[in-house]
């Protein structure tokens, strides 16, 4: 007889699947540097709890495996109800290196990314929202509002010209596939402007654009803060839509 067709197996399926059509795991932390929302295992471990059947549990186990000279946590979660186990797994490799990290917390960060993926293998996590093209009770203008906001919490941790331009230089090739890239723009402009009446000396304005001032006339060379190409006569960057009029515009 076929395990899985155990009755009681069947009956450890169904009350998995139950828990997977009733979670909602929201991406609750915010990594301000990247710009982007996430969530990780804990945050997986501290929603599941109230769903799980009584005397079901789910265990994480990690096995350090090594392939072709470099080495990876396999994690495997696991359902167990009714004395049977349902398993799924996930691999993340060890970084040689992180900047701050020593030995034991490349390791440790690697188990938490291995498992945050095999929960999300077992429990089929998602947040609980639909894409904005598809979502009628979500507007684009609504959606974009939101990442306008996201993306000033983000150049809100920038402390200088130079941090905010690489900031916006991480994020806008993900903006622009998805269409906010004005509002990346608008935010990084708000921020670079209160930088230059802060006092930073490399926040002044003929810094504010890189090869600012050889004009002589104190404008900025047309270069784009973004992409550091050269603008078009419109004043428009080809590369990513920065548009130099809103920066004018705004100081």
């Amino acid at each position: 007889m076929d395990p899985h067709s155990h009755p009681k197996a069947v009956e450890a399926h169904a009350a998995l699947a139950t828990v997977q059509q009733k979670l909602v795991v929201p991406k609750d932390q915010y990594n301000a540097h990247g710009g982007y929302n996430f969530r990780n295992a804990e945050s997986i471990m501290r929603v599941v709890k109230p769903f799980l059947p009584e005397g079901a549990t789910i265990t994480m186990t990690d096995e350090i495996v090594e392939i072709a000279g470099r080495f990876y946590i396999r994690s495997a979660a696991s359902f167990f109800y009714l004395g049977f186990t349902i398993t799924k797994y996930a691999m993340a490799r060890e970084a040689e290196a992180q900047k701050g990290m020593n030995v034991a917390q490349i390791t440790c960060s690697t188990s938490s990314y291995a498992r945050k993926y095999s929960l999300g293998a077992l429990l089929l996590v998602d947040d609980g929202t639909l894409d904005p093209d598809v979502n009628n009770e979500h507007s684009e203008a609504d959606w974009k509002k939101e990442q306008f906001g996201k993306a000033q919490a983000g150049f809100a941790e920038a402390t200088t010209i130079a941090e905010a331009k690489a900031m916006a230089a991480k994020r806008k090739v993900r903006a622009k596939s998805e269409g906010w890239l004005p509002e990346l723009l608008t935010a990084f402009t708000e921020r670079a402007l209160e930088l230059a009446g802060s006092g930073d000396p490399a926040a002044t304005p003929s810094a504010r654009v890189p090869g600012a001032g050889s004009g002589g006339d104190g404008e900025p060379d047309p270069a784009c803060p973004v992409c550091m190409v050269m603008l078009t006569d419109r004043g428009t960057c080809p590369d990513c839509g920065y548009d130099r009029a809103l920066d004018r515009g705004a100081s």
